[in-house]
């Protein structure tokens, strides 16, 4: 009867509730990945094959660190970070193939956890966030990422909560530790991140940053907020600079891709197929990306449950969950409602409505024109789901435990009075039947003493 006892208590500790829903994003991973895990086969995509030679090439002579990349097409590229993390899987397991089954698998985790940390920084509840960790990494759009590849992609989405969450704590407390600690992986982020990824998400960095001026949470001035941004970004920057050196000095002596040019930039066409044709398939993150398995199954309209309108159980969830902006209003909430609409307005690309927006952009703004795939933006939607899912399994569990302390504080104050063969006894009795506590009993038998003695001194 100990150990029972004893693994109760340790479940019901912050410390075990933790392993038991990191646990759950673990099982969920196995099972998703089971086939890469399992298997000695190379993993498909469109893009993994590129990937996995890679990594052979990078690993056969040791290159990782060479400017000159000899998998690209014969232009400069510039080292990137994602390589420091490739490098140490493939000197553990010495096969491209492996490294890539093994990135992309810990990627999926990465996201779990990322979103997890975040959602439970905004929430303090375990089970919002295990509910938005879930949503982060069980959308359409995110699966379609594994099926095509991208692991760019995956790395700067596994790491963007996590990005964001650090950059909170930065700018709440302004310590050396959190400053530090966010200047580390804001140089990982902008140097191992997809380019398209560095925009994304960089703009909507800026505007978080700009909502932490603009709202006031606290009794923290304007002045001082403005302060703590600018101590925040000078500190970090700098770090920033000396951690990036390795990409930065190669960049600004011209050392770089030709896409980083301002006149690179691709055909408006080809954005056609490749971004949402309305604003419904962005706002419920269905994937729009389907050169991986393309001759083996289409995995944009073919891997759902077909039987079950999924995307209207997932209209009606999301809207659920954004109406709680009414309810609980701050900068988090204002920050993630405008982050989802221009994000779903983006992914739309030159569709209507208001396409011509991205036709105006993709022509008159520099570095515009390579947002080719424009559904890539869903990444920031995904990301304001699982924040608001987060919000709505609060306020419901926090209703919900509200509601039963009531009614037990209720049921607590109703007195029954029993009689058993002719010895009254009044006692306590919640409404399952159960006696009360004993200090109830004690205050009763004391005030009945006080009543005897007063009696008897009569």
């Amino acid at each position: 009867m100990r150990i029972p006892k004893r693994l109760k208590e340790i479940v019901y500790t912050e410390q075990g509730r933790l392993i038991i829903d990191f646990s759950v994003i673990a099982f969920v991973a196995v099972i998703i990945f089971r086939n890469f895990i399992f298997s000695g086969g190379w993993p498909s995509g469109g893009d993994t094959l590129g990937w996995v030679a890679r990594e052979y090439l990078f690993g056969h002579d040791f290159r990782w660190l060479n400017l000159w990349r000899q998998y690209s097409f014969g232009f400069v590229e510039g080292i990137n970070s994602i390589d420091f993390f490739l490098m140490l899987i493939h000197s553990v397991c010495q096969s491209g193939a492996v490294t890539v089954k093994a990135f992309m698998f810990f990627t999926f985790l990465a996201a779990g956890f990322s979103m997890y940390g975040f959602a439970y920084h905004y929430t303090r509840n375990n089970l919002a966030a295990l509910s938005a960790s879930l949503v982060y990494m069980l959308n359409h759009w995110f699966f379609t990422q594994f099926t095509e590849g991208h692991l760019g992609l995956l790395f700067g989405y596994a790491l963007a909560p996590l990005l964001f969450l650090l950059l909170s704590r930065a700018l709440k407390h302004g310590r050396l530790k959190d400053l530090t600690i966010f200047a580390v992986v804001l140089a990982i982020c902008l140097t191992g991140f997809n380019p398209l990824s560095v925009v994304i998400y960089m703009l909507f960095l800026a505007l978080f940053t700009v909502f932490y001026l603009v709202i006031p949470q606290s009794s923290f001035h304007f002045w001082n907020r403005t302060k703590r941004v600018l101590k925040v970004f000078a500190f970090s920057g700098a770090i920033f600079l000396f951690l990036s050196a390795f990409y930065i000095l190669p960049f600004v002596n011209n050392a770089r891709a030709p896409f980083y040019s301002a006149e690179f930039s691709y055909v408006l066409e080809e954005t056609a197929g490749i971004s949402y044709e309305n604003l419904l398939d962005g706002f419920v993150l269905r994937g729009s990306e389907q050169w991986g398995y393309f001759y083996i199954v289409d995995v944009t309209s073919e891997v759902s449950l077909q039987i079950i309108p999924v995307s209207v159980i997932l209209v009606a969830i999301f809207l659920m969950a954004y109406s709680t902006v009414f309810v609980k209003t701050d900068r988090y909430t204002l920050f993630f409602l405008v982050a989802c609409l221009i994000s779903i307005f983006l992914a739309k690309g030159a569709n209507p409505p208001y396409g011509n927006i991205f036709v105006w952009s993709w022509f008159n703004i520099p570095h515009f024109a390579v947002f080719r795939a424009a559904s890539r933006f869903a990444m920031i939607t995904a990301f304001s789901h699982a924040f608001f899912i987060s919000v709505l399994v609060s306020l419901l569990t926090g209703y919900i435990s509200k509601t039963r302390s009531s009614q037990a504080k209720e049921t607590d104050l109703e007195p029954n009075f029993r009689t058993s063969k002719g010895v009254d006894e009044k006692q306590f009795f919640s409404s399952n039947g159960y006696a009360q506590s004993p200090c109830l009993k004690s205050a009763e038998y004391t005030l009945k003493r006080t009543e005897q003695q007063s009696a008897t001194r009569n």
